[in-house]
């Protein structure tokens, strides 16, 4: 009899254990779900190009309410909704680059950017905002420590790559959205701005990605940042070129505490808001004329006439070559 109740009582035992171990593991299924779901989705594309589909929420309003003002915070910010608190850091490169808008000859629009930085590897990132509009960012892969040819970096295809991968909302340097409002951000001096008046806070990586989830045009983008107080990254102060599918194009930029905003289908490295440098760009940035005089020459552009230019205004050295 005794024995009897032992079995019965193991029994039972065994069973709540079972249950606890289920509950465990499909709780567990539910958290890491879209964190995997978005890794199994990475594809390299050609050789140093991938692209991933996003399908964990990134909480844009929590980035928000967190009033990131530099890397240390973004990583502290990272690390709490995507890593389970596990520490991680930035791997922030400066870039020289040069950005522009032109017609094609369907009288629609192209918004062309390429990147002068660091040899690195290229992700592109489809998001569909919950709240917001779908878009595809991209950023240099290095920015998360992860290279296909750098043995110090995180191989793409490893776990570790992939993982990295989980931060690329709040990495992107550009992208575009639904409704055709296109943004990239590019270096401008070497002192980084942070101001400081009675506005909320916000980091340039983030004001990318509120951009691309809540803005339509390039008005909506300009209300969106008046709202807050800027602060930018990686030793310098960067500008951002903005531009939407009624063909209006716009350089951002700010110093001290105040926010300027230049009608521009150009964008390069100097500050477009200065009246010396509207005056006298020519003696600026041999780019910026190149792609100026091009434009002019030529008021439409073919896919492949743009990338043209792109690599026409490229500056390859021994730091950087232009992607």
């Amino acid at each position: 009899m005794k024995t009897s109740k032992s079995k019965k009582k193991i029994k039972s035992i065994a069973i709540s254990i079972s249950c606890i171990i289920l509950v465990f593991v499909i709780t567990l299924g539910v958290i890491l779900y879209s964190r995997l779901a978005t890794m199994s989705s990475i594809e390299k594309i050609n050789n140093g190009f991938y692209k991933l589909t996003y399908k964990h929420d990134y909480n844009l309003d929590a980035a928000l309410d967190a009033g990131i003002t530099n890397v240390s915070e973004l990583d502290e910010f990272l690390s709490k909704e995507m890593y389970f608190g596990f520490p991680i850091n930035a791997n922030i490169n400066d870039y020289g680059c040069s950005a522009f808008l032109t017609q094609n000859n369907d009288s629609k629009y192209l918004a062309g950017r390429n990147f002068d930085c660091p040899v690195t590897d290229t992700l592109i990132i489809y998001t569909d905002s919950k709240e917001g509009y779908s878009s595809i960012g991209m950023l240099p892969l290095a920015n998360i420590w992860v290279s296909e040819t750098d043995e110090n970096l995180y191989s793409p295809t490893s776990f570790s790559g992939k993982s990295a991968m989980l931060a690329a909302p709040y990495m992107c340097t550009d992208g575009v959205n639904e409704k055709g409002l296109s943004i990239a951000t590019l270096d401008l001096d070497p002192n980084e701005t942070h101001q400081d008046t009675v506005k909320d806070k916000i980091f340039i990586p983030v004001a990318v990605r509120l951009l691309l989830d809540r803005a339509a045009n390039v008005d909506e983008a300009i209300n969106l940042l008046k709202q807050y107080d800027m602060h930018t990254w990686a030793g310098s102060t960067q500008h951002l070129f903005v531009s939407d599918s009624s063909g209006r194009a716009v350089v951002i930029e700010w110093h001290n505490d105040d926010m300027f905003v230049v009608e521009s289908p150009i964008c390069t490295n100097f500050r477009l808001s200065s009246k010396v440098a509207m005056e006298n760009t020519e003696f600026l940035c041999d780019r910026f004329d190149t792609i100026a005089a091009r434009l002019k020459t030529n008021s439409k552009n073919t896919t492949e006439e743009a990338m043209t230019l792109l690599d026409d205004v490229s500056q390859d050295n021994a730091y950087s070559a232009t992607q």
